[in-house]
């Protein structure tokens, strides 16, 4: 579960700074789980490292309520045209 937030909050922060018909794919996801996460409110944040025309680098961390980081990730993302129509 917390991978799939760490995906999903890295492909978020790229897609705000790209033009509409572009989009990315996750090419690889590197987590690391620092402390157990209780059951409760889990907040996401990203940062853009780096980005090209074809590819960007992006970080995320998870934290708990308290603000201690439970989980971060690097996630390289390629950049693809947006697919249209059927």
């Amino acid at each position: 579960m917390l991978a799939a937030m760490l995906d999903s909050a890295t492909g978020k922060a790229l897609l705000s700074v790209l033009p509409a018909d572009l989009t990315a794919v996750t090419a690889r996801l590197d987590v690391r789980f620092l402390k157990p996460a209780r059951v409760c409110r889990i907040f996401a944040s990203a940062r853009l490292i780096r980005r090209d025309e074809r590819s960007a680098e992006v970080e995320a961390e998870l934290t708990d309520p308290d603000g201690q980081i439970v989980a971060s990730a690097r996630a390289e993302l390629r950049i693809v045209p947006r697919k249209t129509g059927p």
